[in-house]
C-alpha cells in the first residue's frame, strides 16, 4: 500500500506503521530532508511527486536538478533552506527513493536525476501498450487512469509494475486563478492564502464540497473531486472470484482532507 499525500502533515506519522511507501510533494522533501530521511531509516520508502502542471518555477528547478545530475550540494535553491548543519544531503538519492513525473515534458530531465522514475496518474495510462511504452522509456512504475475499473485492470498484460487508486479524491482541475483571493475580493499577489495553510474548499450549487490545494511557489490552485473514489468493495469482490490476479499492481491511498483517524481505519480494514 502506498500512502500518497497531497500535503504532508506530521500528524500522519502514526500511519507509517501501516504502509511501506509514502509519496509526498517533492518540495516538501527538499525543504525537510532530515525529517524524511529519518522516516526512510525506519524502512519506509519515500518518493517525491512532481506537479502535473509544472510550467515556470517547477520546470526551471527540475532542469537545474537535471543539469547537476541530482547533486543537491551544488544547487543554489537548496543551500538557503538547509536547517540542519549536521545533516547535509549531497544528492537527491540521499533524500528520496524515487520520483513521480506528472507530465511527459518532465521525463527527460527526471531520467538524469539518478533516481527510479515513476509515472503519476496525470500521464493518463489507460492500457497495456501505453504502460509498455513508458516502461521502455525507463519508468519503473506507472499509475493507471482512475477511470479504469478493477475488472479492466485484471485484463491488462504488461511486464512492469502498475499502480491504481484504491481510495481518495482525485485532481479535477489546475488553475492560475486563486479562488481564495477571488472570494476575498483582492489580488492574488496580496492574498497570502497559500501561506495560511487552509484548508480551503469550494462548494457547488448542489452542495458538493471540493477541496482546493494552493501552490505558493507558482500561485496555482488544484481542485480535488467533490466525491471520494472508493474501490475497497470492488477490490474485495474481485479477490473472491479467484480468477486472474492483478499481477504487479500496487494500490494507492490518497490523503487530502481526511483525518489521520479516518485513514488509519481504512488501512487497518484492508
Amino acid at each position: 500500500m502506498i500512502l500518497y499525500v497531497y500535503r504532508w502533515k506530521n500528524e500522519y506519522l502514526p500511519l507509517l506503521e501501516h504502509v511501506k511507501e509514502i509519496a509526498v510533494p517533492y518540495l516538501q522533501l527538499l525543504q525537510n530532508p532530515r525529517f524524511f530521511c529519518e522516516i526512510r531509516n525506519k524502512g519506509v520508502g519515500v518518493y517525491g511527486v512532481l506537479p502535473a502542471v509544472s510550467a515556470g518555477f517547477h520546470d526551471q528547478l527540475l532542469r537545474e536538478l537535471a543539469l547537476k545530475e541530482g547533486r543537491l550540494d551544488e544547487m543554489s535553491f537548496f543551500k538557503p533552506i538547509e536547517k540542519s548543519p549536521d545533516f547535509r544531503p549531497r544528492e537527491l538519492s540521499d533524500v528520496m527513493d524515487g520520483i513521480y513525473i506528472g507530465n511527459q515534458g518532465q521525463w527527460e530531465a527526471a531520467m538524469k536525476l539518478g533516481l527510479p522514475v515513476f509515472g503519476d496518474q496525470s500521464l493518463n495510462v489507460f492500457n497495456s501498450k501505453t504502460a509498455e511504452f513508458w516502461r521502455e522509456k525507463g519508468l519503473e512504475r506507472v499509475t493507471f487512469s482512475y477511470e479504469l475499473e478493477t475488472e479492466q485492470l485484471r485484463e491488462l498484460s504488461f511486464k512492469g509494475e502498475g499502480e491504481i487508486l484504491l481510495y481518495g479524491r482525485v485532481p479535477v482541475m489546475v488553475s492560475e486563478y486563486c479562488p481564495v483571493a477571488g472570494e476575498r475580493g483582492i489580488s492574488k499577489k496580496d492574498c497570502g492564502a497559500c501561506r495560511d495553510g487552509g484548508p480551503w474548499y469550494l462548494r457547488s450549487k448542489k452542495g458538493d464540497v471540493y477541496p482546493v490545494l494552493l501552490d505558493r511557489n507558482v500561485c496555482r490552485s488544484t481542485l480535488l473531486s467533490g466525491l471520494v473514489l472508493d474501490r475497497r468493495k470492488e477490490r474485495a469482490r474481485a479477490g473472491k472470484k479467484g480468477n486472474q490476479s492483478l499481477g504487479n499492481i500496487r494500490w494507492r491511498l490518497c490523503v487530502s482532507d481526511e483525518s489521520p483517524g479516518q485513514i488509519e481505519r481504512i488501512l487497518t480494514s484492508l
